[in-house]
């Protein structure tokens, strides 16, 4: 919040988005001294936290499976690939979807 609050004091009026790496609270803290600032958790930081909750065995199905959300040409469509996602791996890793589920909302694709 201080960093946040010196940067504001500093003459950054507001911020249209901000990316960061999923730290917990941040999003929170952004919105109380920009209310208007969409935050995003970084693709990369979010591909590698799924991994990080997927056995190794599991990884080279979990990565087609993956793609089509991060590649999406629009919302729907990542939202339809989440979907497939859900189903296939909701039960086995249901953390994984609860991560794609939390970050930006519910949104499966930060920002969308």
């Amino acid at each position: 919040m201080s960093v946040l609050t010196d940067i504001k004091h500093r003459g950054v009026k507001d911020t249209f988005c901000l990316v960061c790496d999923g730290l917990k609270g941040l999003p929170e803290v952004v919105t109380n001294v920009w209310p208007l600032t969409t935050v995003q958790t970084c693709i990369i930081h979010l591909i590698r936290n799924t991994f990080r909750l997927a056995s190794k065995k599991d990884w080279d199905a979990l990565k087609r499976d993956v793609k089509p959300i991060y590649t999406a040409v629009n919302a729907a469509a990542a939202r339809a690939a989440f979907e497939e996602l859900t189903e296939r791996w909701g039960k086995k890793y249901g953390a994984i979807v609860r991560l794609g589920e939390r970050v930006g909302g519910v949104h499966p694709v930060p920002g969308l």
